[in-house]
């Protein structure tokens, strides 16, 4: 009986923190000249692509994992371990980045990536939930959230970049010290043999790097037309784009809040598949009544959240967010694919999907510059759904997915 509650205050939370999120992400965008704004968004792409790097894509196995009970303790020390190693390797890279194409923002990237180590605790948050404890962080979260925010947008309307990004460290540390206090911390020296890391290198391998494909494909966009436009073009298509990213980690959040309920359903399922077919049908055209209204009126909502300072770029809004039902759909498949034991079909299908994105990214970024990226990332999310009965050797996911969309 505890854990609907807990389902239900998850979500809450996490719908509060992305919520103010976005609310402050707007609010930068309004305040920050063009020129430091497109210097903030290009070293935070670098740090997005760190993370899902950093991640591993361990999450959902971990709340598997934890859920069933299977020595918790080992695998959230092994899990904190390797990630703080590909954090490390992965700010050796960015440095080697920014020294080469951007050196004058290197001083700040690296500051900014020094937060993902202290966001690397987030896993701490696997093992609260499985223990039903989250709760008993939730409020003390919320109110460092709702605090920064405040000297976050104090730094943006100053339009001092250096002091956003120290604030944003800072939170983040405040954040990782929370799960630290409510946990025993010799647990993360226990002793692990090397062969317990190879066992658990091998359940997250495939997850890793479909993360890291993904990571890739939604933020080498900026990363590329950083060399290609201007300050302000790569401003407005970031500032763009930035209302179907907050619409998608929205999405995200309320299913990732209701994984484990789904991951169950699609390893019960009947052979008809009835149950899976009405979750991806549900979430599919739920997504596009949702974003309907925010297309046809995409010139007003950015004159209303911007001041109308990037409104020439509104059709790259509504191309964006017309992929976000593909882009559901993608994150169920996903779920999917790890309720069939099918993990190394994420991995071949994101691979195919990540290659032919880059290639349309690269091609049509050069011939059209932002439009053409953001007509890129919409079509490359169509393919990947097609791609699922190219590569993945599970065809019945496809099947599903067909009979949900096209209802045959």
């Amino acid at each position: 009986m505890k854990i609907l509650p807990s389902i239900r205050l998850r979500l809450a939370d996490k719908v509060i923190r992305q919520a103010i999120a976005f609310f402050v992400s707007i609010l930068i965008i309004r305040f920050l000249d063009p020129e430091v704004y497109s210097e903030y968004i290009l070293i935070l792409a670098a740090v997005t692509i760190l993370a899902s790097f950093s991640n591993l894509g361990m999450a959902d196995l971990l709340q598997f994992k934890f859920i069933n009970r299977i020595d918790r303790i080992k695998n959230l020390a092994i899990a904190i371990r390797l990630r703080f190693i590909t954090v490390s390797l992965g700010i050796v890279v960015i440095a080697g980045f920014f020294l080469v194409a951007h050196k004058s923002s290197l001083y700040l990237a690296l500051i900014y990536c020094t937060s993902l180590y202290w966001q690397s605790l987030d896993i701490f948050e696997q093992y609260y939930l499985s223990r039903i404890r989250y709760e008993t962080i939730i409020f003390q979260r919320l109110a460092i959230t709702i605090l920064f925010m405040l000297f976050k947008l104090a730094a943006a309307y100053k339009n001092n970049l250096h002091l956003l990004i120290g604030l944003i460290c800072l939170e983040q540390a405040l954040m990782g010290l929370i799960y630290l206090r409510r946990f025993r911390f010799n647990h993360l020296f226990v002793k692990i043999h090397c062969d317990q890391y190879f066992e658990f290198i091998k359940h997250i391998r495939s997850m890793f790097f479909a993360n890291l494909l993904q990571g890739i494909r939604q933020r080498l966009d900026i990363i590329i037309l950083g060399s290609l436009v201007s300050s302000y073009a790569l401003a407005s298509y970031a500032a763009n784009t930035r209302i179907s990213e907050g619409c998608l980690v929205l999405g995200s959040i309320f299913l990732n809040s209701i994984n484990i309920e789904i991951l169950k359903t699609f390893q019960n399922d009947s052979k008809d598949m009835a149950s899976s077919i009405g979750i991806y049908r549900k979430i599919f055209f739920t997504t596009m009544i949702i974003i309907a209204p925010a297309i046809i009126f995409s010139e007003y909502i950015l004159v209303v959240l911007f001041d109308g300072k990037y409104v020439d770029g509104y059709h790259i809004m509504q191309i964006t967010l017309a992929g976000l039902p593909f882009a559901m759909m993608g994150y169920m498949t996903q779920l999917h694919f790890i309720a069939r034991g099918s993990s190394n079909d994420i991995l071949r299908v994101s691979f195919a999907g990540t290659s032919i994105s880059l290639i349309l990214l690269i091609t049509f970024s050069v011939l059209w510059g932002a439009l053409g990226a953001a007509f890129s990332i919409f079509l490359g999310l169509i393919i990947q759904c097609f791609l699922i009965n190219i590569f993945a050797a599970d065809k019945g996911i496809y099947q599903v997915q067909k009979k949900a969309i096209f209802f045959i």
